[in-house]
């Protein structure tokens, strides 16, 4: 179970689906160091998760 602050990811896209949202980004990482993130187009699908290697900030 994946959980941003607290929240499920289930959760959250939830509630994104009950307030009329289209599509969702979710960036996840790890001590300030993005490593992933989805990308979701509701209210079906599809869902792709993306991982991130050797992110490199400017």
């Amino acid at each position: 179970m994946q959980t941003i602050h607290g929240q499920v990811i289930s959760e959250i896209i939830e509630s994104c689906r009950a307030h009329g949202f289209t599509d969702v980004i979710l960036v996840h990482e790890h001590r300030g160091i993005p490593d992933g993130f989805i990308i979701s187009h509701l209210p079906f699908g599809p869902t792709a998760y993306f991982g991130l290697l050797n992110v490199a900030s400017i």
